[in-house]
């Protein structure tokens, strides 16, 4: 059986989540298990429900959201997908090419929201390998130092700090660069 990834995409807003983005499988078994659930609950639900002081909660509410799957097929769900260069490009690859990652956004609001949950992702960024050595995962810590700096979110700030060490900016620059050279992320 073909491995299956998959995104969770608003097609109203042209958006997408991301569950790596918070260190978390894209796998169908990692489906709605962890922070991105929450993430997901928090923007889909009526927005009266929530302080103001998140933002993002509710903007997803009444649109039309879908778990979307790297596996499938070309003009699904009544959208049309395919174009004439790529005939078999699917909503899962459209999301990717022309919708906005929340992902960022979405980290922000978590952390907002649920208590020690920005420890919880910042432990993620420490591996520790059977030998017992450590390293990190620098794509998590792309996303969750984006989170920290660019958006200004002082919760994972601390946490990251805690758990990554006092380097942790220095460590997500080289990440940033790292991805910029290899064209993963725009400069």
């Amino acid at each position: 059986m073909m491995s299956s990834e998959f995104l969770i995409v608003n097609i109203a807003k042209r958006q997408y989540l991301d569950p790596r983005t918070f260190g978390e499988s894209e796998k169908p078994s990692g489906f709605m298990k962890g922070l991105h659930s929450t993430a997901i609950a928090l923007l889909v639900c009526d927005p009266g429900a929530y302080p103001t002081a998140i933002n993002l909660g509710g903007s997803w509410f009444g649109d039309s959201i879908h778990a979307v799957y790297d596996t499938i097929p070309p003009d699904s769900l009544g959208i049309k997908t395919s174009n004439l260069s790529n005939p078999d490009r699917n909503l899962y690859e459209m999301a990717w090419e022309e919708f906005v990652d929340i992902g960022p956004e979405a980290i922000v609001m978590v952390c907002g929201w649920i208590e020690n949950s920005a420890d919880m992702l910042a432990s993620r960024v420490v591996l520790q390998s059977q030998d017992g050595s450590k390293s990190l995962d620098e794509h998590l810590l792309w996303n969750l130092g984006n989170a920290a700096l660019e958006r200004r979110c002082s919760v994972l700030q601390i946490a990251l700090n805690k758990f990554v060490g006092s380097d942790w900016e220095i460590q997500y620059i080289r990440a940033k660069t790292h991805f910029e050279n290899m064209g993963l992320i725009e400069r």
